[in-house]
């Protein structure tokens, strides 16, 4: 499950691995992120997190979640 806000060039998500294993997700998404921040539920930042870009502008990010975890990524929007 995924819930997305953009606001102020920043897209934040909110995902929660309802059935999943442990391992790396991998986000691919449809912009150019220039950076991707995982960040606590009030926003303080836990790590910056590795962004690749692919054809197209579509970028890739992975995070780490075991199964019924809440994460929180907040993206910065541009050129990347």
């Amino acid at each position: 499950m995924t819930t997305a806000l953009v606001e102020n060039g920043q897209l934040l998500l909110r995902l929660f691995n309802a059935e999943g294993d442990a391992g790396p997700k991998r986000l691919v998404l449809d912009a150019r992120i220039a950076r991707a921040t995982l960040v606590e539920l009030d926003g303080r930042t836990i790590e910056q997190l590795p962004v690749e870009h692919a054809a197209g502008g579509t970028s890739i990010v992975n995070v780490t979640m075991g199964r019924f975890a809440v994460r929180t990524v907040r993206c910065e929007l541009g050129n990347g």
